[in-house]
């Protein structure tokens, strides 16, 4: 048995009508300005916290001299290109040097 050629009624009430695909819009990426105002500030956020920068400080000053008795010179003085005499003049206490320098940002 052959089944004969038909069109349905419900064939015509399909809407034939395009729609427009949604597109998305893209931000564009801003590029990064180091004197962009629009950073965030943290000047309104407050802080419980007990690391004073008298703590900082004194944690510091600790870990400075722990590091300058403990060095390799040999090392360090590879990677920087000075002599172990420099180095030791810019990281020894007592001194207007990096070690100070360091230490006065929590002063």
């Amino acid at each position: 048995m052959k089944r004969s050629n038909s069109t349905s009624s419900n064939s015509s009430n399909v809407s034939t009508s395009k729609t427009k695909p949604i597109k998305k819009i893209k931000k564009e990426k801003e590029e990064y300005n180091p004197n962009n105002s629009k950073l965030p500030s943290f000047d309104n956020i407050k802080v419980n916290s007990n690391w004073t920068n008298e703590k900082k400080l004194k944690c510091l000053e600790i870990i400075w001299d722990i590091g300058y008795k403990n060095m390799n010179w040999d090392l360090l003085c590879k990677e920087t290109n000075l002599t172990e005499k420099q180095l030791k003049n810019q990281l020894s206490n007592g001194r207007v040097n990096l070690r100070k320098t360091v230490l006065e940002m929590f002063k």
